[in-house]
């Protein structure tokens, strides 16, 4: 996929604004018609208020499938960037090999079904991969970082970053939810009895969510953008020939 593409990709408002005054643009045209042929005496014929409108709905369509494709390629273009991050993060920390990025291509899919996209847990995970360096762990405050998300109605990326400081020592977190870090003890096992609290206090969160209402839609909403993705992803190998 090309980082730069042509003029052509416009913004969706813009499309929403041209589809409204086309069909603006159909009603005056039927009223015009209209009052002309009562002043013949002649009736506007179904037929006639069908090519009329028949041909507004083409030009509404054509905006409307313009929409859908500026929408997808957005959707593909971000997504490529999210996993163009986490690649780098990964390749920064040296564990890079194909069998990790298959893995976590799949897990970052994974956490659609609690309603966050592939591209917010692939810059989230960024996040915890550069400050853990470690896969394993990563995936452990991942899934800690989704459930403090959804307990403080909070993105997921930024709860990542609470989470990364967290495992690093920062005690904020812990405070937020009454867990004391005991200082008496080595400071690695002390964040690591914190994280456990944590995770007991906070687990299933996401998950809960996921059920809700909010969560089913905030999951279709997700599954709708692999659509547009998809899409996205279709389209631009065709833009790319413009360049």
């Amino acid at each position: 996929l090309g980082q730069f593409l042509p003029p052509v990709i416009f913004e969706v408002t813009a499309n929403a604004t041209q589809a409204i005054a086309t069909f603006g643009k159909v009603n005056t045209q039927l009223k015009v018609m209209e009052a002309q042929a009562i002043k013949t005496g002649k009736a506007l014929s179904g037929f006639q208020k069908a090519a009329v409108v028949g041909t507004g709905a083409l030009k509404v369509l054509g905006v409307v499938a313009a929409g859908v494709a500026a929408i997808g390629v957005k959707s593909a273009m971000d997504l490529e960037k999210s996993y163009n991050r986490l690649g780098q993060a990964l390749s920064n920390m040296g564990v890079a090999s194909e069998q990790t990025r298959a893995d976590l291509s799949l897990l970052m899919q994974s956490y659609e079904d609690l309603g966050f996209g592939a591209e917010k847990a692939a810059d989230a995970y960024s996040v915890l991969i550069t400050s853990t360096g470690n896969v394993e762990r990563s995936n452990r405050l991942l899934a800690l970082s989704a459930d403090l998300a959804r307990s403080k109605t909070m993105d997921l990326e930024s709860a990542s970053r609470l989470i990364a400081r967290a495992a690093a020592g920062n005690t904020r977190v812990f405070k937020e939810f009454g867990i004391v870090v005991d200082n008496s003890k080595d400071k690695t096992v002390a964040i690591e009895e914190a994280l456990s609290k944590l995770e007991a206090r906070l687990g299933g969160q996401a998950s809960a969510y996921a059920k809700t209402f909010a969560g089913q839609l905030a999951v279709l909403n997700e599954k709708i953008g692999d659509l547009f993705e998809a899409i996205g992803m279709k389209v631009l190998p065709v833009l790319t020939k413009f360049i």
